[in-house]
């Protein structure tokens, strides 16, 4: 009954009771682009190291780089999907904050951390023996050194999900964005020394030095994310001194991540699966689809930055019950998009040989550069249009998960990643023998069919029944 008259209260009275989480007008451009700022710069500095990871192992080889690509694919399933489950403790602190629930604010970040914990447990068996069944044989001298590093230490990266979704969910993104910008700025800093080696010092080590730079720059973050998260603030006010196990909590978190994390395993074992397609087709298609997707990756800041930061914000709403916010704010998201999308013409459109030439230091089979950037010049035009319809899928997915809609998640994802993405690529490359941009184009195809199904789900307003707080 408290919970029903509470409930009726915050809905009665959302101008006077909500606590806005900066000092904007809730839902307005300015509120939304305060806490999506900082997540967006979070995300570029993260999509930065692998990019660099990239570029620095194509000026490295070639080979080294299509390993990697390859390698990191086959780890991102298993460790994309834990991050799924650890990184929902934003959702729960989001809406505990809404409902001004102060004092449990870190008890669903303990109980993912101890998920995460339990993860290293399964992660480190995985990467010592899983590499040569997961790795094609092409690429198998460098990407099973690399996918040893990285799949044994994914749990680190779930564990910086955990504690970051602490000060995301509570507005305070900055202080995740300060963080992996430094553990980024380490991680490419060591690239570079382990790659190439220092004579004398460190051996070279190609794409394995890549892994292990990886491994400490995110040792670094959790280090310095667990160490704020136990500031004495946060101990007296927000409870992150009460480190217990609650089973019930922890249940309730993994009822709300559990489909998270398998829509995002479906979604990135569709497109690892591709890969191996792509890979076995041609040198110039696996090379076009692995720029094509570094790219893709390296620009998806924008919109992992707002699905992250209209999830903390939607999260407050919903704990409020402020539903009247929540349109406004993703009206705010659609305008912040559109400019920002607008800004990322100028690279891929009228600078598409600035960024070829980053990957491709020597010629490919019997193409010359010329004839490789044309090919780009299309390529990247699909790029963006994908790019775009990608992040107005992430908007809508942002309220959708801020509510706790997970379940509706991971059925969509998954049927989208496969049908929409999977099987028309699969099928033009291994039936119709397809050319080199025919599978980057069909990401646009891809994300068109992700944008359109979140965003109905969005409008029916049915995410509105899965309220966690």
């Amino acid at each position: 009954m408290r919970c029903s008259l509470s409930s009726t209260f915050y809905f009665m009275n959302t101008t006077q009771e909500f606590k806005p989480l900066t000092k904007y007008k809730p839902g307005s451009t300015r509120e939304l682009w305060s806490i999506c700022l900082p997540m967006m710069l979070t995300s570029i500095t993260t999509t930065l190291m692998y990019f660099c990871d990239r570029i620095i192992l194509a000026r490295y080889s070639i080979d080294a780089m299509n390993a990697c690509v390859t390698a990191w694919m086959a780890s991102a399933v298993p460790s994309f999907a834990v991050f799924g489950i650890a990184a929902i403790s934003e959702v729960f602190v989001g809406q505990y904050n809404g409902a001004k629930r102060y004092g449990e604010l870190a008890a669903p970040v303990w109980q993912m951390i101890y998920f995460s914990l339990m993860m290293g447990v399964l992660f480190v068996p995985m990467g010592l023996f899983a590499g040569p069944w997961v790795i094609p044989d092409a690429y198998e001298a460098w990407g099973v050194p690399y996918f040893v590093w990285v799949m044994s230490f994914s749990w680190l990266f779930a564990l910086i999900g955990a504690l970051s979704g602490f000060f995301i969910g509570q507005g305070k993104a900055k202080i995740v964005f300060v963080v992996a910008t430094f553990g980024n700025a380490v991680n490419i800093g060591l690239d570079i020394v382990f790659v190439f080696g220092v004579p004398g010092f460190i051996p070279e080590m190609g794409a394995k030095g890549a892994a292990i730079a990886t491994v400490i720059a995110q040792s670094i973050q959790a280090t310095i994310l667990f160490t704020l998260f136990l500031r004495k603030d946060d101990r007296r006010l927000r409870g992150s001194s009460d480190m217990r196990f609650k089973p019930a909590l922890f249940k309730e978190c993994m009822r709300v991540g559990v489909p998270v994390a398998i829509a995002h395993g479906m979604e990135v074992l569709a497109w690892t699966l591709l890969i191996d397609l792509v890979a076995i087709q041609s040198e110039l298609h696996m090379v076009v689809f692995a720029i094509c997707q570094s790219v893709f990756i390296f620009f998806a800041f924008v919109s992992e930055g707002f699905q992250k930061g209209v999830t903390a914000v939607a999260a407050n709403y919903i704990g409020a019950k402020a539903w009247e916010y929540i349109p406004k704010m993703f009206r705010s998201g659609v305008r912040l998009c559109t400019m920002v999308l607008l800004v990322l013409l100028i690279p891929c459109i009228f600078y598409p040989d600035v960024i070829v030439n980053a990957f491709l230091v020597e010629e490919l089979q019997s193409y010359s550069y010329e004839e490789l950037q044309s090919l780009f010049q299309i390529a990247f035009v699909g790029v963006w249009l994908a790019m775009f319809f990608e992040q107005l899928a992430w908007l809508s997915i942002g309220v959708i998960l801020g509510a706790g809609d997970t379940r509706f998640l991971m059925i969509m994802m998954g049927l989208v990643a496969w049908f929409g993405g999977f099987l028309p690529v699969g099928i033009g490359l291994h039936i119709f023998h397809a050319g080199p941009l025919f599978a980057p184009l069909m990401l646009v195809f891809y994300t068109i069919c992700n944008s359109t199904c979140f965003y109905l789900r969005y409008r029916s307003g049915r995410w509105k029944q899965k309220v966690i707080a």
